[in-house]
């Protein structure tokens, strides 16, 4: 999943918030129906079904500096797919 977090989604998202935070809306902005976003894994819902991706280094740094309202800029990456959870 490429996940391109924008100026907007700084501006616009509230640190320490699971859902709403920027890496959330940028997440939303891909048109899930659930996003959760975890201190490891971020997890969406599609289609019924959890899909669980693992943070990579960038995003937890990202996550990490934002929550603590240092500076960060908008940047682009990948995750990778790593568990299907079940319907709810």
């Amino acid at each position: 999943m490429i996940v391109d977090i924008k100026q907007k989604h700084i501006d616009k998202g509230r640190p320490g918030s699971k859902d709403i935070c920027a890496v959330a809306l940028a997440v939303w902005d891909l048109g899930f129906e659930d996003v959760d976003v975890g201190n490891k894994y971020i997890r969406v819902k599609k289609d019924g079904f959890w899909i669980s991706y693992r943070q990579n280094t960038v995003v937890m740094n990202f996550i990490g500096n934002y929550d603590q309202g240092i500076t960060v800029i908008p940047l682009i990456t990948e995750l990778t797919d790593t568990t299907l959870g079940f319907m709810v």
